[in-house]
This record gives C-alpha cells, structure tokens and sequence, in this order.
C-alpha cells in the first residue's frame, strides 16, 4: 500500500510541474509575421511591435534569405544612426533566432547597404516576469503627435507592399497619399527592380506630360531613398517608356515641422470628400496593426499566478484524495 501511496504522489508531482512547465512557456514571435524581416516601412515594424508583449524568455524569429539580408542586435545610438559596424550581436543565415535574455529596450538592424535607412529596423522593450504591467509598446513608438510637433522623421513605402510599378488603378498613388503627413525630413521609399524602373523627381510641368529628360534628380537602383528635404509639391515619375503615361507617377505636398495644418495629400486633385477615401491608413499610429492580430495575446502576470495557483490546489487536492 505504501508503494501504491508513493506512485500517486509522483504521478501529482508530475503533473504540477508538467502544469508550471506549460504556465511559463516562453512565446515565439515571428517578426512582421508572413511578411518576413525585409526592406519596408520603419512603420511597419513599429506598428507589429506596438501590442505585443514581450518578456525575457520569448524568441524572436527572423525570417530572410541568407545573403539578402541579416540581423545585428545594437545600441540605441548605432539604431538611430543606422551603424552596422560594432554589433552586439550580428545573426547571418535566415531564419534567424533571437532570446531575450534581458529586460529592458533591444534594437535589431539590417546591416546590408541602404537596408536600414529604408526602414528594415526594430524596437522591442522587454518586460521581465515580474513585472506586473500592462504590455509594453516599442520603444521608438510612441503616441502619434499632431501635425507640427513631430520629433522625428517617418520613412514612408510608396504604395506600401505592391511597390513602385505601373499601378492597377489610375488613381493609387493618389489614394496612397492622400491620407499621409508628409514632413521635412521624411523618407520616401521607392521598391522596385533595378533595369525595370527608375524614380525621377521632376517639375510639375515635367509631371503633367511625362517628360523625364530633364529630372531634377534619378534613382536608377532599387530600392530608392528620397529624403524630402523641402516644403511644397514634390513630383516623382518613372522614366521608362510608357510607365508615367501608365500612371506610374506620385505627386505629394510636405509640410514644414512647424506648419499646423492637417496631413497633406496629394496636390492633385483636391482631398476626397469622407466616404469616398480609403480606410484610413495612417503610419506610426500607437497600437495600429494592419496586418491583422498576430502571435500570443497579452500576458496578465497577476491573473496568471492566480490561475496558476488554483490549479496547483485542484491537483494536490486530488492526490491527497487518492491517497485516502
């Protein structure tokens, strides 16, 4: 009978710890999910990171072809200047995996030429298990300021995930810029292959009949940066033959840090009357994700200790019984 008393106290055992086991597993994340670690909008990364919450344990996977891009861990200063070069840590086959092993901000970078300043960067916090918060939003996104009061610049995908190309409507670069904010210093970031298309500011005169012979800048290799570096109308066309005729060209207004004015669309035409726009799209809102819920939802610490606990009680409470 004593044999029999000890098998069941070490088949509660197990099954406790079997249950703690699975209360603390750590979570994986798969950063920009589907999408996958690659050149995009600093919006983007920011809007992913924004409601997860992150603690030391979990695991971040980055997804990328090994020898078109990688993934280097930095500090804060070598994430804004965008500097590769004394990495905490630098990951060069995809995919790959990264624990949080401290708590606390963590910056992640794509060191491959251009690929940073174009925006392939993430900002995580990283909440210990102790911590009793609500869940972190990323350390470079906070709350979207009003017009005029932005501290920093915001990288902007042109036509976001369908890139830079002859356009399946005439007006989706209108409707892409419409809703945007465009302010001096922002980036404008142009996806296309290289030898397809080019980028190619121009006059509004050179705009309106597509002429590139006399650009006031080109970009001949994708992925193009064009940091806007003025207020005003701004006029990008693709010089190929055919595709600016195709409508293959965007027209946006920048405003100035100081201007109050509400987010510039696009010169022409007028803004859309509500009910005719898109959804609003608006980057680097607090909490947005346009991708849709991803990954584990937030974890409450106190609720979880409490479930935990009971369910620890219901199990003793069970073998004690077999044991009478």
């Amino acid at each position: 009978m004593a044999y029999d008393h000890m098998g069941l106290i070490s088949f509660a055992i197990v099954l406790v710890s079997a249950f703690i086991h699975g209360a603390t597993a750590a979570d994986n994340y798969t950063v920009l999910d589907g999408q996958g670690w690659r050149v995009t909008s600093q919006d983007a990364y920011r809007n992913w990171a924004a409601n997860k919450d992150f603690e030391v344990g979990d695991v971040l996977i980055f997804n990328f072809p090994t020898n078109q891009h990688d993934v280097a861990e930095v500090t804060k200063e070598a994430f804004d200047s965008c500097n590769g070069t004394n990495t905490i840590s630098l990951e060069l086959n995809g995919p790959a995996r990264i624990r949080l092993n401290t708590s606390g901000d963590h910056y992640f970078i794509c060191t491959f030429n251009g690929h940073c300043n174009a925006g392939q960067k993430l900002a995580i916090r990283v909440r210990s298990d102790d911590d009793a918060v609500s869940p972190s939003r990323s350390p470079t996104s906070p709350p979207r300021s009003t017009p005029g009061s932005r501290d920093t610049p915001d990288n902007y995908t042109v036509l976001d995930s369908q890139g830079w190309g002859i356009p399946r409507s005439p007006d989706a670069y209108r409707n892409w810029a419409a809703n945007k904010d465009f302010e001096v210093g922002d980036m404008l970031i142009f996806n296309f292959p290289t030898q397809q298309h080019d980028v190619a500011e121009v006059t509004k005169a050179a705009f309106d009949s597509c002429s590139g012979t006399n650009p006031i800048s080109i970009q001949r290799n994708g992925p193009a940066t064009i940091r806007l570096d003025s207020t005003g109308n701004h006029y990008f066309i693709c010089t190929f033959p055919g595709h600016c005729n195709a409508g293959q060209k965007l027209a946006i207004t920048v405003g100035s840090n100081d201007d109050a004015v509400s987010p510039s669309g696009s010169p022409s035409p007028p803004r859309r009357t509500p009910g005719s726009a898109l959804p609003p799209q608006t980057p680097g809102v607090d909490g947005a994700n346009p991708s849709g819920p991803s990954g584990p939802t937030p974890r409450n610490s106190a609720q979880s200790i409490a479930v935990s606990s009971l369910s620890i009680a219901a199990l003793m409470s069970l073998a004690i019984a077999f044991l009478h």
